[in-house]
């Protein structure tokens, strides 16, 4: 049985998904990924993270004929790479807190911006975790800068190349002109960067295995999601301890370039996988964290059998609920643009705990709306038969998807299988290897899952939540 190995390296745990020539799962592995603290900074622990690929690699060897590999990654973490292996661990995708002179961040931004970025203005991103670790702890000129789900493409294969959605999250990298940014990364960086691929690329073989490329977790999930699919312009929502909401939209007519999608708070325009598309994001940072944080003052451990009984107690009594409020930074809450984590903005003395979580998931489902409604302004006449998808571990929380689509006010798909940045990887390695004839088996599978429908019951509660919110923000 020949077998496509997608594995993500995510923030908490790296997961691998083992996907059949039938296109069913054959097996799923997940191991916490590795870290390092140093000096008050959080880096990955690359060469631990390493053993954990192998391990999967040669677990998934052992159940089939593995064809190829493929990987998916966080963004913004690059490793500097000499002679083959990397010669620094890579700072941890939203590690900040490090010092860059203001004459070096005010000479990028005039050649970045979001008019040739798609990005705003951070100093997570990756350009600025190169010129730290160059002046900081580094002690050669590496040979080249490469994400994590490209460095293990090269330690394979020798192939230094980025994929565009990795390149997105550089700082550097011209979304419309799909190159470098020459004026920064000449002027800044004296290493090289690499090539420019799209996701699904063959970049080579290894001990008979085909290495495909990658990218960045929350794209590759929706790249997988778009190739089964169909290649049509669809809507992913990606969820775990932050939320991105893509639209993939093609642009023929490029109405997408310069400002014209800008957001300040957590927008952003990345290329798309084919000539004249695009993705248009919006992201919230605070997104699994809100719930685990509700779950954490009780010091409980949850799973799905807990959250079962907990949305059974919720269900019950709903309809004489009084949800809490709450905001974190960056969202919708003119509150949020002062505080730095999250905040509960109204909790009566009697609040049952039970409240406190419903507070917590319409919350969530309110800000999917924000976001949602944000991107249906570029959509013109086909929001209305674009596919919504979602994707993550709290897909499997029934009563928050229910109240997710009733807010929305419309149906939400979930695949088959949670591990969606996984799934995407392993499609990528299947593309990458030429086995397209594949696809439609996998889509009959895994993409056509359950379909999760507005419910009438929650609507009022939910419009009473939607203008408390609105009298925070007059």
């Amino acid at each position: 049985m020949k077998g496509f190995l997608g594995i993500d390296i995510g923030t908490a745990n790296s997961k691998a998904l083992l996907l059949s020539e039938e296109g069913t799962v054959i097996y799923t592995w997940s191991k916490p990924t590795p870290h390092v603290r140093v000096s008050g900074l959080d880096f990955f622990d690359i060469n631990k993270i390493e053993k954990v690929v192998e391990q999967f690699i040669s677990e998934a060897r052992k159940r089939c004929q593995l064809k190829s590999v493929s990987f998916s990654s966080v963004g913004e973490s690059v490793v500097p790479v000499k002679n083959g292996k990397a010669i620094e661990n890579p700072l941890i995708w939203h590690e900040d807190n490090f010092a860059i002179d203001k004459k070096i961040i005010n000479f990028i931004e005039q050649y970045a911006g979001f008019e040739n970025t798609g990005v705003n203005h951070s100093k997570t991103y990756a350009i600025y975790k190169m010129i730290w670790l160059q002046e900081h702890l580094l002690h050669q000129i590496p040979d080249f800068w490469l994400p994590i789900s490209s460095y293990f493409i090269y330690r394979k294969t020798g192939c230094a190349i980025w994929d565009t959605s990795q390149a997105g999250r550089s700082y550097v990298y011209n979304i419309h002109q799909r190159k470098w940014i020459e004026d920064i990364t000449g002027e800044l960086i004296p290493a090289k960067l690499g090539d420019i691929g799209m996701i699904g690329t063959c970049c080579g073989y290894y001990d008979g295995i085909i290495y495909g490329l990658g990218g960045h977790d929350h794209y590759v999930g929706l790249y997988g999601i778009y190739e089964l699919h169909g290649n049509t312009e669809i809507f992913y929502d990606s969820m775990g301890s932050s939320s991105v909401l893509a639209m993939v939209k093609k642009d023929p007519h490029k109405k997408l370039g310069g400002r014209n999608t800008y957001n300040p708070k957590g927008g952003s325009l990345v290329t798309g996988f084919n000539k004249q598309e695009y993705i248009v994001n919006r992201s919230f940072d605070y997104y699994g964290r809100v719930i685990s944080c509700l779950i954490n003052i009780r010091g409980d451990c949850a799973d799905n059998a807990y959250y079962n009984n907990l949305n059974i107690k919720i269900g019950k009594n709903i309809k004489n609920m009084r949800p809490c409020l709450i905001t974190c930074k960056n969202d919708f809450n003119r509150a949020s643009d002062k505080i730095k984590s999250i905040n509960f903005l109204h909790v009566s003395e009697k609040a049952s705990f039970e409240e406190m979580v419903l507070g917590g998931y319409y919350y969530l489902a309110l800000c999917t709306q924000h976001m949602f409604n944000d991107l249906l302004k570029f959509c013109s006449d086909t929001k209305q038969t674009m596919f919504y998808f979602a994707g993550g571990g709290i897909v499997n929380n029934d009563l928050f998807m229910k109240l997710k689509a009733t807010v929305l006010g419309r149906e939400v798909m979930t695949p088959k299988v949670s591990e969606i940045s996984a799934l995407g990887a392993a499609i990528s390695a299947v593309k990458a290897a030429g086995y397209e004839d594949i696809l439609p088996y996998a889509k009959n599978n895994l993409l056509d899952g359950n379909k999760i429908y507005p419910d009438r019951q929650y609507e009022p509660l939910g419009k009473e939540m939607m203008q408390q919110y609105e009298e925070i923000n007059k």
